[in-house]
């Protein structure tokens, strides 16, 4: 695909693949490869993402490494204390500046010529300072790594490559209000308590989008054996006997969605009873002190 042909290409794949009438997508849209390249550059790269939990790096050096989109990125605590992502990319050759997933480092230094980066990814300098290596073009502060714009909420760090858009206040729009149910209903807020799960699925983003952010029937049937087994289910002779997890709200709004499931049925899931009190769902999960 040529690259003035992305316009043409975007209002020919909205026609191709979306049925607005009859509120269906085609399933090409789950692989095509032109309309993926097409979503990284106008989805991921312009997008908040959520990377990371500043738990995950309490002290200064800390970092972990993630995905935005396709660009690895460094998420780093930096000596001022607040959390910096950088593209993990050295400016000079391109090489990966950090080739640990994660751990504390006050310098990253790229291993082919040297180049050194502070957690905030401001450049440090380079091996043969007095010849100046790293040239007389561009000044230091001019040579940092390439940084996103980033912004916490509920100790949840969101970025983006989008430096003039909106907020992340404005970008969540009404669909705050859920997430703030979610991530802002305690004092002391989320902990992050292990390292992430990783499983790599050869699929399209879309599927399991899809899948996590508004499909519920699929429950009863693809985890009918968790079922099956009483892992996942209600109380007898309730409507949430069979399929709890089916049964809920889909929510959408400015781009997001989500499924909003009744606490009951929530507490039936978990623990296998509904009508529990407040101090019994206390009692049955206690608070982490």
């Amino acid at each position: 695909m040529r690259l003035n042909s992305r316009k043409e290409y975007a209002n020919e794949a909205i026609s191709q693949f979306i049925d607005v009438e009859n509120r269906e997508v085609s399933v090409a849209a789950l692989n095509d490869p032109d309309l993926y390249e097409l979503e990284l550059e106008r989805i991921f790269a312009k997008a908040w993402l959520m990377i990371g939990h500043e738990t995950e790096i309490p002290n200064v050096g800390d970092y972990v490494v993630r995905l935005m989109g396709e660009d690895q990125v460094i998420v780093a605590r930096a000596a001022d204390g607040q959390v910096h992502v950088s593209l993990n990319v050295c400016p000079h050759r391109a090489m990966h500046v950090c080739l640990s997933d994660s751990g504390n480092a006050r310098v990253h230094k790229c291993i082919y010529h040297g180049w050194a980066f502070r957690p905030d990814g401001s450049f440090i300098g380079a091996p043969i300072e007095r010849e100046q290596m790293h040239g007389n073009i561009k000044t230091k502060e001019q040579l940092g790594l390439k940084k996103a714009r980033v912004q916490l909420y509920g100790g949840l760090v969101f970025a983006t490559w989008n430096h003039d858009g909106p907020s992340l206040d404005e970008w969540f729009g009404d669909m705050k209000f859920y997430y703030d149910m979610l991530f802002c209903r305690t004092d002391n807020g989320l902990e992050v308590l292990g390292p992430p799960q990783r499983l790599t699925i050869d699929a399209n983003w879309k599927t399991a989008g899809e899948q996590s952010a508004c499909d519920g029937f699929h429950t009863l049937t693809l985890h009918g054996s968790v079922i099956d087994i009483g892992a996942m289910g209600g109380e007898a002779d309730t409507e949430h006997e069979s399929a709890p997890a089916m049964y809920g709200i889909n929510l959408s709004g400015n781009g997001h969605s989500l499924r909003c499931i009744a606490a009951d049925t929530s507490w039936a899931l978990a623990h296998g009873k509904g009508d529990l009190t407040p101090e019994e769902r206390l009692e049955a999960f206690p608070l982490r002190a």
